[in-house]
């Protein structure tokens, strides 16, 4: 899940909810993305907080448009 998307469902603090989550659904693993800064994966037992690796790309956001749309219309 998201941060966005977790913010939208709650406004609680995301260790307590997840925690409370994990427990009430009997969900194995729980990750919450964090965008540019990482990840935290949930267990019922520890959670682990890991920061996102800079990825460079040589493709720019506009050609990655262009080939979505040309996608969508074939």
């Amino acid at each position: 899940m998201s941060d966005e998307d977790y913010r939208y469902i709650t406004k609680k603090s995301y260790k307590n909810q997840i925690a409370s989550w994990i427990k009430k659904y009997n969900i194995t693993l729980f990750i919450l993305t964090l965008g540019d800064k990482g990840a935290i994966l949930f267990t019922k037992k520890y959670y682990i907080k890991i920061k996102a690796k800079k990825v460079y790309t040589k493709i720019q956001l506009e050609q990655v448009i262009v080939l979505l749309q040309g996608v969508i219309f074939i």
